[in-house]
């Protein structure tokens, strides 16, 4: 019984708020190929101005399903609008693929932005070339921390801004290559908005020519009430949390993984074994409630809400 009850109160605790809360999220899959984001989803997505191109949806690659958006030369500037926010902490989750021969990839984020505006304040730069190598940009300062990613497979990025305490995080497969002032202008590290306004995907690369890669299953979640030990250490996130109908559960590790999810009288529902980067779960005929999804110490309360 003390399994049960120590669940118990786990969810009790949790019911006063869901951790992660889901706030976009885009996999391209029903966008027609050749498409782009903003012609299909102008509300989420923009240009950076007039003169860019949209992304284009394509085939080629994909993370999850069959479509990914692939963002190719400097005419392609693709904006995620976010907020902005002031406060809080909110993450952005998304897949990448850099082809083999390609000169590389660039994404950045944004203090200020608009599609009305002229001018913008940075916060963030990251660079790769054509082998994978990253460097970034923040603070005021240029750096080359040593770090890879593969060359013509998926890897995984996260940006976590958490504006209560002025900080910000690169994740990548799991790593994390810094956190970080957030508010300085990434340029030269003068004081700057303490908010998040947007993520850029432009189709340039670390030495500032035409750049090719491809984005899939993009995430932004509202994760203030994750803890910071929780949000460093997970290799699964589920969405959308509340879910009515389908449950999707991504598994970032790479490698098989089990997860078991708990009723609030503790009793086990479901065990799925994660194979593919992204499952899902029907969840279409459970009750309204609170549930628990467990992975060794990671534990993810589930909201359903019909």
């Amino acid at each position: 019984m003390k399994k049960i009850y120590t669940l118990i109160s786990a969810l009790a605790m949790a019911s006063a708020g869901i951790a992660q809360v889901t706030l976009f999220q885009d996999n391209f899959d029903g966008y027609a190929y050749g498409s782009g984001p903003v012609a299909n989803d102008p509300v989420h997505w923009s240009n950076w101005s007039t003169a860019p191109s949209d992304g284009f949806i394509d085939t080629t690659y994909a993370y999850s399903g069959a479509n990914s958006c692939r963002i190719q030369g400097q005419a392609v500037d693709l904006v995620l609008p976010i907020g902005p926010f002031t406060g809080g902490r909110y993450a952005l989750d998304f897949q990448m693929l850099i082809p083999s021969g390609s000169s590389g990839a660039y994404f950045n984020a944004l203090h200020d932005w608009s599609a009305t505006q002229t001018a913008y304040e940075w916060g963030l730069d990251v660079f790769f070339d054509g082998a994978g190598t990253v460097t970034y940009t923040v603070g005021g300062t240029n750096e080359n921390p040593g770090y890879s990613v593969p060359v013509g497979d998926w890897f995984t990025v996260k940006m976590v801004f958490y504006l209560d305490v002025d900080s910000v995080a690169l994740i990548m497969q799991g790593d994390t290559l810094f956190k970080k002032q957030w508010s300085l202008n990434n340029a030269d590290g003068t004081p700057g908005l303490n908010q998040i306004a947007g993520v850029d995907f432009f189709g340039t690369n670390a030495a500032q020519g035409n750049g090719l890669y491809y984005i899939d299953d993009v995430l932004l979640s509202d994760v203030s009430n994750v803890s910071v030990s929780e949000l460093f250490s997970a290799i699964i996130s589920v969405y959308p949390n509340p879910v009515a109908q389908t449950l999707y559960i991504q598994n970032t590790s790479g490698e098989t993984q089990t997860v078991s999810i708990y009723n609030v009288q503790g009793s086990l529902l479901e065990q799925l074994t994660l194979t593919n980067p992204i499952t899902s779960l029907n969840v279409d005929s459970w009750s309204n409630g609170l549930y628990v999804m467990v992975m060794g110490n990671q534990r993810i309360p589930l909201m359903i809400q019909k």
